[in-house]
């Protein structure tokens, strides 16, 4: 046998080697190990379960509904935990006529919490009552939770949330305001 027989033999064998391991591969006889990779998933945060204040403005007076929630120990998940369940009580209560949900939530070391939202909070024909109420439904509903933040920025898909008749640009005040909103008339 020559030595160019010799290479003739040995590419062929190896061909049909492939072709016949390419052949179990494809029909399933023959299972390839998937790649090992260095992911860890997260770790699961512990979590407590308790009753919180959930606060909403409807039919000129301020009510409040109490409901089991596990709250995470951390406390950006457990604001966006609150804020969903809130969001979730405002579309009951006929609040909000769409469905809104928190995508992030985060707090600053300075203790300003951003709320990023999948789309805006408010319908274009709201008042800007109603939007004000709304707001400070959550926001009560938050410091009820024990999350205390000095501020809240609210976003749509991690930008600024675009209001006509707010301002969204700056954060929104968890401290209490000199004047009780109660007081405030609108001239129908």
């Amino acid at each position: 046998m020559t030595l160019a027989q010799r290479w003739l033999t040995l590419i062929a064998a190896l061909a049909m080697s492939a072709g016949f391991v390419y052949f179990l591969v494809h029909t399933n006889i023959l299972i390839i190990a998937p790649y090992h990779s260095s992911y860890t998933p997260a770790p699961v945060t512990a979590a407590t379960k308790k009753n919180s204040t959930l606060f909403f403005y409807k039919q000129d007076a301020w009510h409040q509904e109490v409901v089991p929630l596990l709250l995470p120990d951390q406390q950006a998940d457990a604001l966006s935990c609150i804020a969903n369940r809130w969001l979730v009580l405002a579309t009951e209560e006929e609040l909000m006529t769409k469905k809104v949900r928190v995508e992030h939530a985060f707090i600053t070391q300075d203790g300003s919490g951003y709320l990023s939202c999948d789309q805006c909070l408010f319908e274009s024909a709201q008042s800007t009552r109603e939007k004000f109420f709304l707001i400070q439904g959550l926001i009560r509903s938050i410091k009820a939770a024990g999350i205390s933040l000095k501020g809240i920025y609210f976003l749509v898909q991690n930008k600024p949330m675009a209001d006509y008749h707010l301002d969204f640009s700056v954060p929104w005040s968890c401290e209490p305001y000199s004047v009780d909103p109660l007081s405030i008339t609108t001239h129908r």
